[in-house]
């Protein structure tokens, strides 16, 4: 547990804040606006959700959001432009049990991944203390506590996942810090090392307790590279060789995303996205907006397939905060193009969400449906 830590945090003497100990995965009421959405936790002075722990959480919703409209048969349907733009096809307690049902997959499907499809490890807390103090290792009341276990069978992970769900949404548990710890484990250290950057001393989280890079990647991708361009890059801009190459996307990842910060100005230092990401085989996206995270996704599972579907269509933006109190359906038109803003003034006022959704598709003109921007 040593070696998790450090590599978490960089020393074994600290441990997660009071935003992480209180992460887990529990769904919003189910007659709510967003009965699909994780319930988050207000912790900052203005009822906001402190970034922390953010991003792994969005990273699990995307891959329920999988689970709810891609599986077998889609179990949420659209309400016109009501607020309830998503609501569950079926009767409250049928849908209950769906969305919890999803949750485990979404568990099992990122920790599976991570473990190339062949491995999983999954920690939850007993109830005595498995390791001797030390004075490199600070106690936290779950890591001195954590038992592992291993699969090989993802059938056994499910059924495991389901009988210890309480150990990631009881009303006290740790959820978020077991999963993040499970997820490690499943890539194991070596990998993990190797994925970062062995030359280096990198860390799964920032100085601030946020999620890095590469924790959004082993939870997205299953591979915790520090970057989210295609490939290695061997050349720095001035095109000479790098000490030792930058690794980032290898595959065409299943759920792909997407990036804006109004802050980086110029064109040549903003962060770089590759194909990979930006076309996922499922049309769900973890979107980073102004380091707000969310998920964009679209009811039809084979958007991305061919180009021509991509003419006109719909996505649907949740981000978690309770600030979001209805639905926010976007209608996405890439057939005539879009006008010049006439100006960097001009250019400057298009909301955030949308500047984002113009790196994967340029030329598209994206109407809000009579929902003010937010982000």
């Amino acid at each position: 547990m040593l070696a998790l830590r450090k590599l978490l945090f960089g020393t074994g003497n600290y441990t997660f804040n009071i935003e992480w100990k209180r992460t887990r995965f529990t769904f919003r009421d189910v007659k709510s606006n967003f009965p699909y959405g994780l319930f988050m936790e207000k912790l900052g002075s203005r009822g906001m959700t402190i970034h922390g722990s953010r991003g792994m959480t969005m990273c699990v919703q995307a891959y329920i959001l999988k689970h709810l409209l891609y599986k077998d048969d889609c179990l949420l349907e659209e309400k016109g432009n009501s607020s309830n733009l998503l609501v569950e096809r079926f009767n409250i307690g049928f849908f209950e049990d769906q969305r919890e049902d999803a949750l485990i997959h979404a568990l099992a499907d990122i920790l599976w991944k991570a473990g190339e499809g062949k491995y999983a490890a999954v920690t939850i807390v007993g109830e005595k203390m498995c390791i001797s103090p030390s004075p490199e290792l600070r106690f936290d009341n779950y890591t001195e506590k954590i038992l592992i276990y291993e699969f090989t069978d993802f059938e056994a992970l499910l059924k495991f996942l389901r009988r210890n769900l309480d150990q990631f949404q009881g009303d006290f548990s740790p959820g978020g810090i077991l999963m993040v710890y499970s997820a490690m484990l499943s890539r194991t250290f070596p990998k993990l090392v190797a994925d970062m950057d062995e030359h280096k001393t990198p860390t799964i989280l920032t100085a601030a307790e946020a999620c890095t890079t590469a924790l959004i990647n082993l939870f997205l991708t299953g591979r915790a590279v520090s970057y989210l361009f295609n490939g290695k890059v061997v050349y720095d801009k001035k095109k000479k060789p790098l000490p030792y190459p930058l690794l980032g996307q290898k595959e065409r990842a299943e759920l792909g995303f997407l990036f804006w910060d109004k802050t980086e100005f110029e064109v040549q230092d903003r962060t770089e996205v590759g194909s990979m990401l930006k076309t996922p085989k499922l049309p769900i996206w973890l979107t980073s907006v102004n380091d707000v995270f969310g998920v964009l996704f679209c009811t039809v599972p084979d958007l991305l397939s061919h180009w021509r579907k991509e003419h006109r269509f719909c996505l649907f933006y949740f981000t978690g905060q309770t600030t979001q109190i209805q639905g926010t359906k976007l209608t996405i038109d890439n057939r005539s193009g879009r006008a010049d803003p006439g100006g960097e003034e001009e250019e400057q006022k298009i909301p955030s969400l949308e500047r984002c959704i113009l790196t994967k598709w340029p030329d598209a003109v994206v109407n809000w449906n009579g929902t003010s921007p937010f982000v």
